[in-house]
């Protein structure tokens, strides 16, 4: 509820929470950082698929995005619009792009995407009760680099289909279909 509205700040009182996941566990998604159209795409898809944490991730065949106020603010209206749209009305934040080499994973399980994987159904029950970062490549896929990063501390390869599909159809279906069987 809505308490007190100023020019520099709104006051509001929480009348219920609602827990949208069962468990408590909602995927984090790591998206390779593409060209600035399809990573906005990306960022509505993911939303529109109930993500609650979006890292955005410079990997070698990553495009350059200028990561400015402008942008930041372009993003923000993007999360409001997905929200709206989605009924997505979780806590979601857009973090700073990071190198892959620098994030800092925990002890989740990790899945990466490719189509020599195993399939998202096999790895989907492996997922049930745990946390889980889905990390969707860029336009171009994962590096050779990036691949021996994700074997060397134990990622699970991950088929969505058959085939190669763009960064912002792999990013809705990896992220709805790991956050179906967690909710």
């Amino acid at each position: 509820m809505i308490e007190s509205v100023d020019k520099d700040a709104v006051s509001v009182t929480m009348v219920s929470k609602i827990n949208f996941m069962k468990n408590g566990f909602l995927p984090v998604a790591y998206l390779g950082v593409t060209k600035k159209d399809a990573f906005e795409s990306s960022i509505d898809a993911l939303i529109q698929a109930g993500a609650g944490i979006i890292q955005p991730v410079i990997c070698e065949k990553s495009y350059p995005l200028e990561w400015n106020d402008a942008f930041k603010k372009r993003l923000a209206r993007i999360v409001q619009g997905s929200q709206e749209q989605s009924k997505n009305y979780n806590l979601v934040k857009v973090l700073q792009p990071q190198k892959l080499s620098t994030l800092e994973l925990g002890s989740a399980l990790n899945v990466y995407f490719d189509a020599q994987g195993t399939s998202v159904f096999a790895v989907q029950n492996t997922a049930q009760n745990k946390a889980v970062n889905l990390f969707v490549g860029p336009e171009g896929g994962f590096s050779p680099n990036e691949i021996a990063f994700f074997e060397k501390n134990n990622f699970i390869c991950c088929a969505l289909t058959p085939t190669i599909m763009r960064t912002e159809q792999a990013a809705l279906l990896a992220f709805g279909i790991f956050n179906l069987k967690q909710s």
